[in-house]
């Protein structure tokens, strides 16, 4: 397993990167989510980190008073995560790891599911192996949460980039919205 610092010093450096990448398009997306709601462009929900640290994770708010197709959008291509480098650069979450859950999701899982624990030794993640193999959304936690296993036992480098790189050639498409 590589090194917890070395893992972090790419996470800030590869977020940099990015936020430089999608500064001008996220503040055209920020706007056209003004236009859409009189409330606040972003959305604040608490979540469980590594060692079920809580945090607040950053999205782009995409349901207003009803759904939009401007909202479906942004969450089907996982727009909505971009905000989520501000929580990488903070240091509660990582490029790549297992999706934080809700607190009262985490409960649950928890006392329901085996091993479910056992992802909460690293940090959470924008991306991760259960994103690229299609466990998104509405789909089956414990085949997420077994991917998720996998990806901490083999977690290095070479599997990072990996990840990442499958996130970038089709991760990002939540075909479950």
């Amino acid at each position: 397993m590589y090194k917890y610092k070395i893992k972090r010093i790419i996470d800030i450096f590869l977020s940099i990167i990015i936020f430089f990448v999608i500064l001008i398009p996220l503040i055209v997306i920020l706007i056209g989510v003004k236009f859409e709601t009189k409330k606040t462009v972003f959305f604040r929900q608490k979540r469980l980190g590594e060692n079920n640290r809580p945090f607040i994770i950053l999205k782009i708010r995409t349901i207003y008073d009803k759904k939009s197709s401007y909202g479906n959008f942004l969450r089907k291509y996982s727009i909505d995560e971009l905000p989520q480098i501000f929580n990488i650069i903070k240091g509660e979450m990582s490029l790549v790891g297992p999706r934080p859950e809700q607190p009262h999701l985490a409960n649950f899982y928890k006392k329901n599911i085996e091993n479910y624990e056992m992802r909460k030794s690293v940090l959470p993640g924008i991306t991760g192996l259960a994103q690229v193999k299609g466990f998104r959304g509405n789909t089956s936690i414990t085949e997420r949460i077994k991917l998720d296993i996998i990806y901490i036992d083999k977690m290095s480098f070479i599997f990072d980039i990996k990840i990442i790189f499958l996130t970038i050639f089709g991760g990002f498409i939540d075909k479950n919205v």
